[in-house]
């Protein structure tokens, strides 16, 4: 699996989000990818490519073969999001 943020740099939100997504990303280390996508500038088409339309988004890809993408709509911290990533 991997999971990858699309995040806007002014976005307020993906600020306080920001610590979590980095703590994840230790946590998960050699488990799961965990990237994140500035949706701004060069990063639109990515963005676009993925419906992303708010920040901040958490998209998960490889669970499921019929979509290539699935919105994450569980807690926001990094708790919440490697529980979901290790079940």
């Amino acid at each position: 699996m991997d999971s990858k943020i699309f995040y806007g740099p002014f976005c307020p939100y993906c600020v306080e989000l920001e610590p979590h997504w980095e703590k994840t990303a230790k946590v998960l280390d050699g488990v799961i990818r965990v990237g994140a996508v500035n949706g701004e500038g060069d990063g639109r088409l990515i963005r676009d490519s993925y419906g992303v339309t708010t920040y901040p988004t958490i998209k998960y890809f490889g669970l499921s073969r019929n979509k290539a993408s699935q919105e994450y709509m569980g807690e926001r911290d990094a708790k919440g999001i490697v529980n979901f990533a290790i079940e």
